[in-house]
């Protein structure tokens, strides 16, 4: 250990040990100047400390929040404490969270979305990573992105869906079956794992040309991706522990090789298949993209495109079920908590589905068409994800890009996350009415009210070119869903009751003590979690409807 006594060895050390906190006091110093400049030009902001930043503000309201309810809500909390604070402001949460500009007004977004898009904030690809190494098509830009919407594109269109349906039915039809024996034992269960088999079961078919039957029997591949979905982190919660969790690498490791080992079989197999002489293709998306490949003298896929295809196959895996599932949940618990609603769409069925030997399931997978024909069942699910988007968007501020409001407000973005919170739109009493944090589906029947509401205010789905290319499947899948759920056979569907007030099934849930913590936002026991999942996976009873 004599080195440590040469001069030069301390003086490279100190410096090892110094860098990084010159570094963070430079990078510090640096952004609270610039938001400092900004407070003096006038420019929207909660109250802003030259030391502290906006993390006081930050720390206020998430102790108003409970610990685990997901990010989205912050944003819409701040307007809601400081009601001059206007829809769009700048945040900064340095070096807790990357400084944003938080847009929430159809204007701005609309001129980070359409007019000159901004491209995809680098964190997305951080959270992607273990699943997708950041190359999908969420995270492309440029001309590999276009190649590859146009690609996936005709494979989510109406006509190309349509077909699809009667497989959609008997998912869901399996599904009731699960539910009808758990309305006989009358016991308490979880939703959300129901609905993410459910899901998975139906992206199985549309995305693989596959039959899980996870909603049955355990599949090992869909557990390996469900809990690499389930331990992606953005890397900015504000629980450390979470984090940095100890166990995260070692998880995407382990369920990682499962996934692209079987991933990867499925192309390789789909493939030697696709380029036989009496292949026919249906329509599975894997078929589509493979359809695209490029022309090989030796008859192989190409490695970077076969690379491209796979990654793509798990990114919409994982869209695909997450959005169905959680939207799925919020929908059969606002239509329970909500007897005028479900009075007025249980109307809608029966009047659509008209008596007939068949039951509801057999009537649409006989006539796909007629989901069409539900304006108040479409209603009920646009009210319900306007209520509980599954998701916001962030951009990556550009040099010389500058956002206007309708105050006149130059808004720099360089080096800054442009957040679109969709939650906060989505709720702006400006744009829905002092109702706006009510669930009523007649707000969309009504032509007068909607004429009302600016285009781009509903986004759950995005706006723009870079919209969800699988919004109509999810739409879809959805209205099957309600349907056959909760229309049932015979008139008889099924009813969710949560038990969120039940104190003895929470005590078993949360341990004692619970009550002491925070356990709503905005009133709603079934506020969104941290991947936009109903509080505790929606803990229920179901019920016939008779």
């Amino acid at each position: 250990m004599e080195y440590l006594g040469n001069p030069t060895v301390q003086v490279g050390l100190a410096l090892i040990v110094a860098y990084p906190i010159i570094t963070f006091l430079i990078n510090l110093y640096t952004w609270r100047s610039r938001f400092h400049k900004f407070k003096a030009q006038g420019l929207p902001m909660p109250p802003h400390s030259i030391i502290w930043g906006h993390i006081p503000v930050l720390i206020g309201i998430v102790s108003s929040l409970p610990a685990n309810s997901h990010g989205q809500y912050l944003a819409d909390q701040l307007r809601r404490k400081y009601p001059d604070l206007g829809p769009n402001f700048y945040l900064d949460l340095y070096p807790f969270a990357f400084p944003m500009l938080v847009l929430a007004s159809t204007d701005t977004l609309a001129q980070v979305t359409q007019e000159q898009p901004l491209p995809k904030f680098h964190i997305l690809k951080k959270f992607f990573y273990p699943l997708t190494e950041g190359n999908d098509i969420l995270n492309m830009e440029g001309e590999e992105w276009k190649r590859w919407r146009g690609i996936l594109s005709p494979g989510f269109n109406a006509a190309w869906l349509i077909g699809l349906v009667p497989k959609l039915v008997a998912e869901t039809e399996k599904f009731c079956k699960i539910l009808e024996e758990h309305a006989e034992k009358g016991d308490v269960f979880t939703m959300k794992p129901l609905t993410d088999n459910l899901a998975m079961d139906m992206a199985g078919h549309i995305i693989l040309d596959k039959h899980f039957d996870c909603q049955r029997i355990p599949n090992p591949f869909v557990h390996s991706l469900t809990m690499q979905i389930n331990w992606l982190s953005f890397g900015s919660e504000p629980n450390l522990f979470h984090r940095h969790h100890p166990l995260r690498p070692l998880i995407h490791w382990y369920h990682g090789r499962r996934v692209t080992s079987f991933v990867k079989q499925e192309v390789s197999t789909r493939f030697e298949k696709s380029i036989s002489s009496d292949f026919v293709p249906n329509r599975s998306l894997i078929d589509l993209m493979l359809k695209a490949a490029p022309p090989s003298p030796d008859g192989k896929l190409d490695p970077d495109f076969k690379k491209s295809v796979m990654v793509n196959l798990k990114l919409l895996l994982f869209a695909g079920h997450e959005t169905t599932s959680n939207s799925g949940c919020y929908i059969l618990y606002l239509l329970s908590t909500h007897p005028h609603a479900l009075t007025a769409l249980l109307a809608e069925l029966r009047t659509t589905f008209s008596p007939s030997p068949l039951t509801i399931a057999e009537q649409i997978s006989s006539n796909p068409v007629i989901l069409n024909r539900l304006p108040y069942t479409n209603a009920c699910i646009k009210e319900s994800m306007r209520l509980f988007p599954v998701a916001s968007n962030v951009r990556g501020g550009q040099p010389n890009y500058f956002v206007t409001d309708r105050k006149g407000n130059r808004m720099e973005t360089e080096g800054f996350m442009v957040w679109s919170c969709n939650h906060a739109i989505q709720r702006d009493r400006e744009i829905w009415g002092e109702d706006a944090d009510e669930f009523k589906p007649e707000r969309w029947l009504d032509a007068e009210q909607m004429a009302k509401v600016p285009k781009g205010a509903w986004r759950p789905f995005e706006a723009g070119p870079r919209n969800c290319v699988g919004q109509e499947l999810a739409m879809m899948e959805l209205r099957v869903l309600v349907a056959v759920v909760v229309g049932g056979s015979e008139g008889k569907g099924f009813v969710v009751r949560d038990v969120y007030g039940d104190r003895g099934e929470m005590d078993k849930r949360r341990g004692k003590g619970w009550e002491k913590g925070v356990w709503e936002v905005l009133g709603e026991k079934a506020y969104q979690a941290r991947l936009a999942e109903p509080n505790g996976d929606l803990p229920c009873r179901v019920e016939r409807i008779v």
